[in-house]
């Protein structure tokens, strides 16, 4: 199984989590594959997890559901995803949005309780260097010391004006 593969099968878990589950056609909608092949992506996400449970939909649809305590671990966000929640926080407060950003900044703090703390270090470093990149963030570095009773030579004070 390739990489790819392996991201599908934990967007399908993820999709099976949802409380009314997952159909055959929302999985053709949302991986724009055919009926065979959203058949055999639920053959893997039973195989992959064997604790997935199979229901009849009220709309005689057969539907796969798997609780989400089984894939929470596996569900860690990424840096970028971090990255995005933050900078979307900073665009709220800058649009004036500030009831809308103490909201987004709320299930900031909700999803970072979630990630286990061993992977919680590793991804606030790599956030901070996204968002370094963007210019969202600088670190404190040195500044020049000035001395206020020092006296500027006429040449420096004629290259300032200028």
């Amino acid at each position: 199984m390739s990489f790819a593969k392996a991201q599908e099968l934990l967007k399908l878990a993820m999709m099976a989590t949802r409380r009314s589950g997952v159909s055959l056609d929302q999985i053709m909608e949302e991986f724009g594959c055919v009926y065979r092949t959203a058949q055999r992506m639920t053959e893997a996400l039973e195989a992959a997890f064997p604790q997935t449970e199979t229901s009849e939909g009220d709309d005689r649809k057969k539907r796969w559901r798997m609780p989400s305590r089984h894939v929470a671990a596996l569900l860690s966000p990424s840096p970028e995803e971090l990255a995005a929640l933050s900078n979307g926080i900073a665009q709220l407060e800058q649009a004036g949005m500030l009831q809308e950003a103490a909201l987004a900044r709320n299930l900031d703090r909700k999803v970072r309780a979630l990630v286990p703390p061993e992977k919680g270090t590793r991804l606030a470093v790599d956030e901070e260097a996204l968002l370094e990149a963007l210019g969202h963030a600088a670190r404190p570095g040195p500044k020049p010391a000035v001395n206020g009773g020092v006296k500027v030579g006429h040449w420096a004070a004629q290259n300032q004006a200028t």
